[in-house]
């Protein structure tokens, strides 16, 4: 036996098979989310309701200029234009068929472990515990939301974009070349486009540079702090005229920080103990008995041990605090919890990893190695099977949101969303239920009144409608779709000009609004006003959306 695995490792690590691997591995373990939907979990937001848009290159301007929800003035507000460039890549090659949009997120997945691969091989210097970490890595449970989930992805381009951005500046170091400089700056000025926790990756060099490696003696040349200044610099002005907003306040920042803190346990304990998972975790419905028990017996295991790299080892911990940070600063209450979703449980698990494999009690005699490929191999058996069972949870829309319910009842959106679900699959029924589940925990809860008030006009009760309408809109003045639908009741109702401010009002708050500047053509267009029709119908073929006359005259909006 010990001679089978000897030899199946010397084949496994020769040259470019690790990279063979993790692609079939990657692809094997992850194939059945080819044949997912959509969750309706922001996807439905960034790509359903914008393929128009996302599939014409005028478009490209707009990503970099431009909220990710188009939210500029929202203080939640999220700048992502990396992310918003792939499902552009995506919709131009297949429009809305999500198989292209899952085939990315898998192709993303697998190139961040053979960067991450290429991390632990250049921290350590050892081909076989690098790619045995990498191939846990893979088909870690924790990680199935950032693949099976479309919007997820942020956090696997991250992967590939920081991971490459300590890769490089590794090989810097021991190279002092002036190309992996520059790549350094390259990946890490794409990490920041990617998301924000990228900010991070200076001070993690510089730590690294300054306490963990073994020769600490030398300074960092200037130019690297140069680098990084120009880098972020860019970055900053970009996001700052595209949001314009300064993001959370600093109490609130520091109230989150303090009401969020019991999420890294629960994020610890999903690393190594990855069986309370969650497609919607919120605190109140996480257990942290399994996160507790892995820093007791992580911290036993520490103290036990001899000989352990400590620098590296606190590098790795620092790694996982550091990205774990961006996760705490949500803002939270007892009405609207703050959810902690796996996705972003992902860079920092790199982190725990690294301070495992710096342990020396890794480093055994060849007797003892037998043993722990034995358990190796126990271990990602398991987890490709949790991995399995887990993704059937994000297949379609119904699936997702009845999970997120199971797993988190006290959280009001995902009642809210789950009785959307139902509400587009005309079941009316469960969709009244759980919007009434949503509005007992969170009389405020967004788009709840709305959806409510959508049900009540397909029953003929207008009146319920228009007041559940008013409702919407006085606890949630910037939602734009409850303008649009309040203005199609209000065309029902015969009350044009009402409908009319109402749908300039939805185009107002979101300016990529289709379906109210389609609206509008129609009304438009059967009043006979031609020079508003002409006017709108040149901002509709801007957005790349064209309405013939025989597509006017025959929409029954109302």
């Amino acid at each position: 036996m010990r001679t089978i695995l000897n030899r199946f490792e010397s084949f496994l690590l020769s040259s470019w098979r690790p990279f063979a691997c993790f692609f079939i591995i990657g692809f094997f373990v992850y194939g059945q989310t080819l044949f997912f939907g959509f969750s309706f979990f922001d996807d439905n937001v960034l790509v359903l309701d914008r393929v128009h848009q996302l599939r014409h290159i005028s478009y490209l301007g707009n990503i970099f200029r431009d909220d990710v929800f188009h939210l500029a003035h929202h203080p939640g507000s999220y700048y992502r234009p990396l992310l918003m460039l792939s499902f552009m890549i995506d919709a131009f090659i297949a429009g809305t068929d999500p198989f292209v949009f899952h085939f990315s997120n898998i192709l993303f997945h697998v190139l961040a472990v053979c960067v991450i691969f290429a991390v632990f091989k250049s921290l350590f210097l050892s081909q076989g515990k690098a790619f045995c970490f990498a191939l846990l890595f893979l088909v870690h449970p924790a990680n199935v939301q950032a693949v099976a989930w479309l919007p997820g992805r942020n956090d696997t381009l991250l992967g590939i974009f920081a991971g490459s951005t300590f890769l490089f500046f590794l090989r810097y170091l021991r190279s002092s070349r002036a190309g992996d400089l520059i790549w350094h700056f390259v990946f890490f000025f794409a990490a920041l486009f990617t998301k924000e926790s990228a900010v991070a990756m200076p001070v993690l060099c510089f730590v690294y540079f300054a306490y963990a490696q073994k020769k600490s003696s030398a300074r960092l040349p200037i130019k690297i702090f140069v680098g990084w200044f120009l880098c972020l610099g860019s970055w900053f002005l970009c996001r700052s005229m595209a949001l314009d907003t300064a993001g959370l306040g600093l109490r609130l920042s520091f109230s989150s920080i303090i009401a969020n803190s019991p999420a890294v346990i629960l994020y610890f304990g999903k690393i190594f103990f990855p069986f309370n998972l969650s497609v919607f975790p919120i605190l109140k419905d996480s257990s942290l008995i399994l996160g507790g028990s892995a820093v007791v017996l992580w911290a036993a295991a520490l103290l036990r041990s001899r000989n352990q790299r400590w620098p590296v080892i606190i590098f790795g911990f620092l790694w996982f605090v550091v990205f774990v940070f961006f996760s705490l600063l949500r803002a939270t209450s007892p009405l609207a919890p703050a959810d902690f979703l796996e996705h972003r449980l992902y860079l920092p698990m790199v982190g725990i990893m690294i301070a495992v494999m710096a342990a020396k009690d890794l480093d055994v005699s060849e007797k003892s190695a037998h043993w722990i490929k034995i358990l190796f191999v126990c271990i990602f058996v398991l987890f490709v099977f949790m991995n399995h069972g887990y993704a059937k949870n994000f297949q379609d829309r119904l699936a997702f949101w009845r999970s997120a319910v199971k797993s988190a009842p006290h959280a009001p959106l995902t009642h809210a969303n789950l009785g959307a679900m139902y509400y587009l699959n005309r079941q009316f029924e469960p969709a009244v239920y759980h919007y009434q589940r949503a509005l007992a925990i969170n009389p405020r809860q967004d788009m709840v009144y709305s959806n409510l008030a959508l049900i009540f006009e397909k029953q003929g009760r207008w009146l319920d409608a228009e007041q559940a309408f008013q409702q919407e809109l006085y606890l949630n003045p910037r939602y734009a779709d409850g303008y649009f639908n309040f203005g199609l009741l209000r065309y029902r109702q015969k009350r044009i000009s009402e409908a009319r401010q109402l749908m300039r009002q939805a185009i107002a708050l979101d300016p990529y609004h289709v379906a109210a500047r389609q609206a509008l053509a129609v009304d438009y267009y059967r009043a006979a006003e031609m020079d508003q029709l002409k006017s709108l119908l040149q901002e509709l073929a801007a957005m790349h959306v064209v309405m013939g006359e025989d597509l006017l005259s025959n929409m029954d909006l109302w």
